[in-house]
């Protein structure tokens, strides 16, 4: 996949953000057609820097998604893509400027551009060599508040060919503990709260439980590691404590040159200065030198994971990013990473159950009740929880022929705030009179729940924290944009940047192209993303997407 168009915030119609011709253009990208005929080469619009505002204006309208869903196919027609991807981080986040309505509004635009690609397919018969069938697809978090605030799972997943799940990121500085960010699993008195179920393994189930078929479902694997800075050199293991407000992270690799991550061929290229160690309920491995910690992936754990998605039987892989793989071979063999998931899927059959097995109506929402009678009589799963709703009771009375008399207890409720256009203003906020509580908008109302123990509601950053640690500035926080994202453990899902072109890098020194090499190609996808720059580096097999 190219990754990434954006929108114009006005008109609401797709626009490049690579360069308009050359290396990194389109067309660079599409060449990889003719190198290797039989890929199926995407466009995704979206990525984290671009927002969420301008994507929840953009769906609030038929009028607005009509102008964008027609500059879609336009640029299909002037540019053979073989499908679309949406990557809109996150439908009905309001810490990402989006809206309540972004859920239903998000199916909407979904529906009338499956509608609209299938129509252009169909007309363009006879056109091109053979029928191009436009693919929909669309990247996904696993984070189960994300879901619950803007995915319609099982109808959405009806429409896509595919769904990639962004099974990375899941820990991060933003958590204030070391911790490998790909877990494959849980990890029984380590993962608790808000993170006992964010792990690859769970996370999936998560979709699939709510109604994505398996054989749509790609899962992501990670080309990189997320860095810490330690609070005390001796402390080094996984939960440890780190120096979260002053670093964001560890120390900027050489290469990619950002706090708090590291590309795969930067980690290499030292793997005989750090200590590696191995989380074996986790499936990760993670290493640590004097101050420095850092979680990622290697050969080893790819492995494990593609062997569990071959016993779940899910639909493939995707990789974040092809060009943090070590791809020039620096450290022994040529793209270890890469090599390690085709290997994994080599012979991989994904299996598609028959129309008559698969799921035809829509789970009950296992979140809330129904709304209506009827529907309380259905059946729906049931769901363990670490979560604890608190329902303050208040008197109520009647007033009848003999006077006043008491009735039931029921809980308060209360409108969702919103702004002076009636736009929600969060989904989280403090509660009035509490520290230990705070308010959740669900359905339009307000809902309490309680903080762990010994913790208390900071609605700076939107999280439960330690009740005796002093609160820390705004200003001294990771980030204004990081902020409120750290409820649940939700990552604020910022991608490593693609990494600088290398001008002069004696350790890693220019290859000469081959023929099978693709300058300019973003993502193989679904692979690399975030719009900050183009890559021109050779990326070694124009493999799209596995």
């Amino acid at each position: 996949m190219y990754s990434f168009a954006g929108i114009d915030g006005k008109s609401f119609q797709l626009k490049s953000l690579g360069p308009p011709s050359g290396e990194g253009s389109y067309e660079d990208f599409l060449r990889l057609h003719e190198l290797s005929p039989k890929s199926r080469l995407m466009l995704s619009v979206g990525g984290w820097g671009e927002g969420g505002q301008k994507y929840s204006d953009m769906v609030s309208s038929s009028s607005s998604r009509a102008a964008f869903i027609k500059s879609v196919i336009d640029t299909m027609e002037r540019h053979p893509f073989d499908g679309f991807d949406l990557d809109w981080e996150y439908p009905g986040a309001t810490d990402r400027q989006g809206r309540y309505a972004d859920k239903e509004n998000f199916l909407k635009l979904v529906k009338e551009l499956r509608a609209q690609l299938d129509e252009y397919a169909a007309n363009m018969e006879g056109k091109f060599k053979q029928a191009r069938k436009l693919e929909l697809s669309m990247a996904v978090p696993v984070a189960k508040f994300r879901l619950q605030e803007g995915y319609e799972v099982y109808e959405l997943c009806q429409l896509m060919d595919f769904v990639n799940l962004m099974t990375y990121d899941l820990r991060g500085n933003w958590a204030g503990f070391t911790d490998v960010h790909t877990p494959l699993f849980k990890r029984p008195g380590l993962d608790e709260w808000a993170y006992e179920k964010l792990n690859v393994n769970d996370g999936s189930k998560l979709w699939h439980s709510l109604g994505c078929p398996k054989h749509k479902m790609v899962i992501g694997m990670a080309f990189y590691g997320r860095t810490y800075t330690l609070g005390s050199e001796s402390n080094h293991g996984l939960h440890a404590p780190v120096k979260r407000w002053d670093t964001n992270g560890g120390k900027p690799g050489r290469f990619t040159n950002e706090s708090g991550f590291l590309a795969y061929f930067e980690l290499c290229q030292e793997e005989e200065t750090w200590k590696r160690d191995f989380d074996r309920q986790g499936k990760c491995p993670f290493a640590y030198k004097r101050d420095q910690w850092v979680g990622f992936e290697d050969s080893q754990s790819l492995g494990v994971k593609m062997e569990w998605l071959r016993q779940e039987k899910y639909g493939g892989a995707m990789i974040w990013a092809l060009d943090l793989d070590d791809y020039r071979g620096v450290c022994g063999e040529q793209n270890p990473l890469f090599n390690t998931l085709t290997k994994g899927l080599q012979d991989y059959k994904v299996q598609v159950p028959p129309a008559s097995a698969l799921t035809t109506t829509k789970s009950p929402n296992p979140w809330w009740p129904p709304s209506s009678p009827a529907a309380s009589s259905t059946s729906r799963p049931t769901e363990t929880t670490t979560t604890r709703f608190v329902e303050p009771t208040t008197k109520t009375t009647t007033t009848g022929a003999g006077g006043p008399s008491k009735g039931t207890t029921s809980p308060p409720t209360q409108e969702c705030q919103t702004d002076s256009s009636g736009n929600l203003l969060s989904s989280f906020r403090a509660h009035p009179t509490d520290p230990r509580l705070y308010l959740w908008c669900v359905n339009g109302r307000e809902i309490t729940l309680a903080c762990p123990p010994g913790t208390e509601w900071l609605d700076e950053v939107k999280q439960c924290v330690d009740a005796n640690v002093s609160p820390v500035p705004a200003d001294q926080m990771l980030g204004q944009k990081q902020g409120a994202q750290l409820l649940e453990g939700a990552p604020p899902s910022q991608r490593p940047p693609r990494a600088k072109k290398l001008e002069s890098a004696p350790v890693y020194p220019e290859p000469a192209r081959d023929s099978s090499s693709a300058g300019g190609l973003r993502r193989a996808r679904s692979a690399a993303k975030e719009p900050e720059e183009a890559l021109p580096f050779p990326l070694g097999q124009p493999i799209a997407w596995l």
